[in-house]
């Protein structure tokens, strides 16, 4: 998701790099600019949507799986998961249960994981949560304790594209941002997002940690035209 335009054949040349398919992987331009990737095989098609985000030139490339007979409208584009840190949370509430609750007020959480790099909750939490890229992106979370004792949890997006550190806006730029006048009127010097969203580099990939033991995927209902439709396509 960009609003530049795009060398499509640079980016299918480092996506097929980047995803090391056992089998060749197909790109076809559709005529309202939708591309349509077709996977040697379903176990290729699986891994590469269950490791999204993809990015290219640090814009969003979104993956959907192809469901048979459904209207290119009817796709949310939009709505991307991302595995998200929350940082500062209590080290005794540290659990599943407040995973979650802190994960919905971020978006739809679909997976856990239930340890860090160390082998355990300790530094962060670590969620898969689905979010409106349309929508600023959430900065903090405010966890209320038993005892009525409020703490301000930190967000970090893993693998976070290109945004824009006036209005949080994914695919927008400071440069070209709409609320660009209205920031230097105010003499605000000061952003209110920043690169401090995304985690230090030196951490374990999203790869790595996604064939450690210990992610737990919440259940789902799943879509009967999806599952009946075993195709090795996605879009």
């Amino acid at each position: 998701m960009s609003g530049e335009k795009v060398n499509r054949e640079a980016m299918y040349r480092v996506l097929k790099s980047l995803w090391f398919t056992k089998e060749e992987v197909n790109f076809v331009a559709l005529n309202d600019g939708t591309i349509l990737v077709k996977f040697g095989n379903i176990e290729d098609r699986t891994r590469m949507l269950n490791l999204t985000p993809w990015l290219f030139d640090q814009s969003l490339f979104p993956l959907f799986p192809f469901v048979k007979g459904q209207e290119m409208d009817d796709y949310e584009f939009n709505i991307m998961p991302f595995w998200i840190r929350i940082y500062n949370i209590p080290f005794e509430q540290m659990d599943r249960e407040v995973a979650i609750d802190v994960g919905k007020a971020i978006g739809e959480v679909v997976a856990i994981d239930c340890h860090d790099k160390n082998g355990r909750w300790t530094e962060y939490i670590r969620i898969r949560v689905k979010i409106d890229v349309l929508r600023p992106l959430r900065r903090v979370v405010h966890l209320v304790g038993s005892e009525g004792t409020e703490t301000v949890c930190t967000i970090k997006y893993e693998r976070l594209p290109a945004f824009c550190y006036i209005c949080g806006l994914i695919g927008d730029t400071t440069q070209k941002c709409n609320r660009k006048e209205e920031h230097l009127e105010t003499n605000n010097l000061n952003f209110q997002y920043g690169s401090w969203l995304r985690p230090q580099l030196g951490g374990p990939t999203q790869a790595r940690c996604n064939r450690r033991n210990g992610i737990a995927i919440l259940e789902k209902k799943i879509n009967p035209r999806e599952e009946t439709n075993g195709n090795k396509e996605g879009m």
